[in-house]
Parts: structure tokens; sequence; C-alpha cells
């Protein structure tokens, strides 16, 4: 993308010359009749004014998109690291991932802080885990290839 600079001021250029609607003739619509001589006022009266009906019941508003923003944004950099990955741009995909990343971890403090009190344990869960498989792999091992003596 290019950065192209706002002037502050816009000149209108000397040469150029606005084009005016044709003037519209001086007769009276249709059916309007002017009303009679004695019901004009040459003097004007002030201008009338009503105020706008107000209830007092709270306004329900939804919520907007623009509350979402953040959503929009990581959906966005997700996508785009997707996309980035599977054309081979490696370095610019982990960024983008990374920008998702980020903006999901601003958007969601309380969840990610929950998380990292909880990793400890999901961490100690996995290291479980591992070594379960392990002990069954050594011991489907040991049943296929017995120990010769």
């Amino acid at each position: 993308m290019v950065a192209v600079p706002i002037p502050d001021i816009y000149t209108v250029p000397q040469d150029y010359q606005p084009r005016r609607p044709d003037p519209v003739p001086d007769v009276p619509p249709i059916g309007y009749t002017p009303a009679p001589a004695s019901e004009r006022t040459t003097q004007p009266g002030p201008i009338p004014f009503v105020a706008p009906a107000v209830s007092s019941s709270p306004v329900q508003t939804s919520p907007s998109s623009t509350e979402d923003w953040s959503q929009y944004l990581a959906a966005g950099a997700f996508l785009a690291a997707g996309v980035l990955l599977l054309n081979g741009h490696r370095r610019l995909g982990i960024v983008a991932a990374a920008a998702g990343v980020a903006s999901v971890l601003l958007k969601d403090r309380e969840d990610v802080a929950a998380l990292c009190h909880q990793l400890p344990g999901f961490l100690s869960d996995a290291q479980a885990l591992v070594g379960q498989v392990e002990q069954l792999f050594q011991d489907g091992l040991a049943t296929i290839n017995p120990p010769r003596a």
C-alpha cells in the first residue's frame, strides 16, 4: 500500500466552473391555489418548535458488530496465517498466527490468566500420559521380542 498525503485544505482550480441546474420557471405547480390576500402576512412569524417525544423507559440496544472487532481481527489473522503457510510463506504465516494469538490474548485476559494457572496441572498430566505410553511400548516390545538367554 502506498501512503498518499491528504491536504488540510483543498483549493479549487481557477478554471473550474461548477455545473448549475437549469433555472426553474416561476410557474406554480398544478392544483396550487394561492391563499387570499387577507390571510397572507408580510411579517415573518416565529418558527414553531415541536419537542421530540422522549420515552421514560431505558433504550434497549443490541450489541453492535464494532464491539467484536478483536474477534474479527483474530479470525482474519488466523485465516491469513493458514493461507500463507499453505502457499509456502512460513515466516509470514507464523507472524500472522502470532498476531492472531496476541489479539485473542488481549481480549480474553481473564481466561488466559486462568489457563496459565492451570498450565502446570496440564503439563504434569501430559507427562504422566507420555510415561504410560512409554511403558505400553516397552511392555509391547517385550512381548513381541522376548529377551534371549
